[in-house]
């Protein structure tokens, strides 16, 4: 996949001293070893917090880590809903994947 960074310069977080840009737009191409096709894939994100996959099926993806205070522990969040399937956001296909692991 071959990213594109575009949008002024932002600071990723308090803990990340590095500045990135405010979109960051992939584009490629999934080969799919079982059926022996291409697919498209493109996704386009908005810091590390959303992006959007546009792809079989356009999917919202949410995710988010925050430092528990407790023994250098953190937790991952990651969200992610189909598009078609955001009248049961709570339902699958959505699904919610937590991690957590010493920093």
């Amino acid at each position: 996949m071959r990213h594109l960074d575009v949008g002024p310069l932002m600071p990723n977080s308090d803990n990340d001293p590095f500045e990135r840009r405010m979109f960051d737009v992939g584009v490629g191409i999934n080969y799919e070893v079982d059926n022996a096709t291409f697919t498209p894939v493109a996704r386009i994100k908005l810091f590390d917090t959303c992006s959007f996959k546009l792809y079989k099926q356009p999917v919202f993806k949410f995710q988010r880590t925050w430092d528990l205070k407790i023994k250098g522990l953190a937790l991952r969040t990651v969200y992610e809903v189909p598009l078609n399937a955001l009248d049961a956001p709570w339902a699958p296909p959505a699904r919610i994947m937590l991690r957590y692991w010493g920093v």
